[in-house]
């Protein structure tokens, strides 16, 4: 049989097989759409109900129809080559397919073998690591043949990627070219695989920005990614995967990064892309209320092996695995906040004001009382009387920022920058303030507005906060919530005394953040630390981490050589990570070790204040539970003082005493975390709520209608 019969046979079964699954999915999920719902008679109040019958699962019904998976992926094996030259298995017989329009998802904790497999799918393994074993093959499409992925050699992979699979990688921050303009970044599928003229290429870029939620795309184009805060760059990694509609993408971890509201329009789009290209997703999450809610498949990994897979619903609902069960456990997304604060209903999410005298709208006295005691219930420790004295006092902290763009000031730059100086690292002041730290402050600032024109004429004067006010009582933690760009991090910039604001005053201990000396901010860098938002940025990457790790002890001239081994040996014991790690560079390290390197990196010099920025976005639900249990227990033990940034409702709710919710660097409400969450007055709180993904809820609520 000639080649272009068999294309043409391999195309047409490839149509039929796509035509069949969507069939199946149509008749098998027609109450609940793809992925995106529940029936209503599997719909539980309580959670878990183990007594009702699960839907089927939609990798069964396609088969049932005669489909061909999409994707198949059959006794996969992957090996590491270690130092010694020995190789280490990291994934060992993994089976599992992608069908058209249907998402799969795989779970599992750092290091098990997530990434890896992604990596082998897409043909971008690290340079030490080879698939040994199994077969991977992408369906017939269109006029594209079946492929071997195995078997492509590197021009093969060219038209491949970006064409018919896209790739929505981990880390933005390292991911997007730093040199190129953000539209150039997301047009690089279009001017590779495409006959598009630049105009063309141009008009696309500005439709896929707006459809991933980045506003005033114009703009945005013409930026560099240092320019643009961690979730923007996010969203625009996923403009790029998606510029040619793949058949296939592949998304490891894309929605870490983002607020819940912003999460909910990109799951939202990729649910466009299953039901109206027949795009099938092979989705990496840590996230299981995520996985929940949006997948059809749900694989759970565990040291590189398939634990458990089936129907998403029915897995989690009725998990046969021990180790799926302790994963369950440890996720406070599904366990603390939905029933802590209850469904949030449309009416109460509504942008309607909302009186604190009055009654929340659309929910009885009962599911008041009980959203309230739960809300308690799963409250951290009270911490110090009421009479402790602030530790952090901020009174109308204003920061105007003067963006003017430069291609050498990259956010790289930024985290390298701060985390030297906050190690004790000789840094120059203006360096630091003027460049690199003031340009990526700028990330933060959702709304640019007029202000002050700043002193260069080139430059535009952007508001990052706008008369910020709160205090933190020692011993206790705030947690800063609110959408990516709503100034979360500028603030923890400048309490970290990394930027100077126009108006307002910071005052740490007997610190004025603003008016400090050189030797006193040398001081008050041992007082402060920051855990970083993005670690693979800011650990310096020829250095290995133990070195990184006492980095700080060295230039605080803090013990002896044996003495920083042994703290920075019992400092990674307390982040959940092996000593033995301590000679590895960053490259060599999972993500979620990277987090945790971070973190013990500034715990070592046993601060006063610590500033965590999206500290455990990158964790898998079981380390992140150990790290929120272990920054708690420090606090009780040490009489630490947090300042908790995060877009994760569920983790703020988990560690904070108080809570300020952030729009666009303002400040729209503050209280007690279990008064804001179980009773939120300003309406953006309520949305925020409205949005967090709710699998086992009774309400499905329309947030479109919400104007989220």
């Amino acid at each position: 049989m000639s080649s272009e019969n068999t294309n043409s046979e391999n195309s047409g079964r490839g149509a039929a097989s796509r035509a069949a699954a969507r069939a199946a999915a149509s008749q098998k999920s027609a109450s609940r759409g793809v992925g995106t719902g529940t029936p209503e008679k599997y719909q539980s109040r309580i959670g878990i109900d183990y007594s009702i019958e699960y839907p089927e699962s939609f990798a069964q019904a396609a088969a049932d129809a005669g489909a061909v998976p999409l994707l198949s992926i059959r006794e996969l094996g992957v090996a590491y080559t270690t130092r010694s030259g020995e190789p280490s298995a990291a994934i060992r017989d993994v089976d599992l397919d992608v069908h058209a329009g249907s998402m799969t998802a795989v779970v599992g904790e750092s290091g098990s073998g997530k990434s890896t497999t992604a990596g082998a799918v897409i043909g971008l393994l690290a340079a030490n690591a080879q698939v040994t074993s199994g077969e991977i093959r992408l369906s017939a499409h269109g006029d594209a043949p079946q492929l071997d992925l195995r078997a492509l050699s590197p021009r093969e992979w060219q038209k491949v990627r970006g064409a018919r699979i896209g790739y929505i990688p981990q880390d933005p921050g390292t991911s997007l070219n730093p040199l190129k303009t953000v539209g150039a970044n997301v047009a690089e599928s279009l001017r590779l695989h495409t006959g598009l003229g630049s105009a063309q290429r141009r008009a696309r870029v500005l439709e896929l920005l707006d459809r991933v939620g980045i506003d005033r795309p114009q703009m945005r184009l013409e930026q560099y990614p240092h320019e643009l805060s961690g979730g923007m760059r996010q969203r625009a990694l996923i403009a790029a995967a998606i510029s040619l509609d793949p058949q296939l993408l592949i998304a490891d971890e894309p929605t870490s990064a983002l607020d819940v509201t912003v999460q909910k329009r990109i799951l939202d789009l990729l649910d466009e892309l299953r039901r109206e290209a027949g795009t099938g997703i092979l989705f990496i999450t840590h996230d299981l209320a995520v996985a929940a809610e949006r997948a059809d498949e749900l694989v759970v990994v565990r040291d590189g092996v398939v634990e458990e897979q089936g129907p998403a619903r029915r897995l989690l609902g009725r998990p046969e695995s021990a180790y799926t069960r302790r994963l369950l456990a440890d996720a406070p997304s599904m366990q603390t906040l939905v029933g802590a604060v209850g469904p949030v209903r449309a009416a109460e999410a509504s942008p309607a004001p909302a009186s604190p005298n009055e009654h929340d709208p659309g929910r009885s006295e009962a599911d008041r009382t009980d959203a309230l005691s739960l809300a308690q219930e799963s409250s951290p420790s009270p911490g110090p009387s009421g009479s402790a004295p602030p530790l952090v006092e901020v009174r109308g902290l204003t920061q105007v920022f003067a963006r003017v763009p430069r291609e050498e000031d990259t956010a790289d730059a930024a985290d390298a920058a701060t985390t030297g100086a906050l190690a004790g690292t000789a840094v120059h002041n203006t360096a630091v303030h003027d460049t690199a730290v003031h340009d990526a402050a700028v990330h933060d600032a959702a709304d640019p507005r007029t202000a002050t024109a700043p002193s260069s004429p080139d430059a535009t004067a952007i508001i990052g906060i706008e008369d910020v006010d709160f205090t933190v009582p020692e011993g206790t933690t705030l947690g800063l919530v609110g959408e990516s760009g709503s100034g979360k991090s500028t603030i923890g910039r400048a309490l970290a005394g990394f930027s100077t604001p126009q108006s307002g005053s910071i005052r740490v201990g007997h610190y004025e953040a603003e008016s400090l000396s050189k030797r006193e901010l040398r001081d008050f860098r041992r007082t402060v630390q920051l855990v970083h938002q993005n670690p693979a940025s800011a650990l310096d990457p020829a250095h290995s981490v133990g070195a990184s790790i006492a980095e700080p002890l060295r230039n605080f001239r803090m013990g002896s050589k044996a003495d920083r081994a042994d703290r920075v040996a019992q400092v990674m014991e307390r982040v959940a990570l092996d000593p033995g790690l301590a000679s590895r560079r960053p490259r060599e390290l999972s993500g979620g070790q990277l987090q945790r390197i971070a973190i013990a990196r500034a715990l070592v010099i046993e601060p006063r204040l610590v500033v965590f920025d999206e500290a455990v976005s990158a964790l898998d639900v079981t380390v992140q539970s150990q790290i929120l249990d272990l920054i708690q227990r420090l606090q009780e033990e040490l009489g630490l003082t947090y300042v908790f940034i995060s877009h994760d409702l569920a983790v703020v709710r988990q560690v904070a005493h108080t809570v300020t919710v952030l729009s666009r660097g303002r400040q729209v409400e503050t209280g007690p975390v279990e008064q804001v969450f179980a009773h939120p007055e300003d309406p953006y709180t309520q949305r925020l709520l409205a949005a967090i993904p709710r699998p086992l809820d009774t309400q499905v609520l329309d947030l479109q209608a919400l104007s989220i």
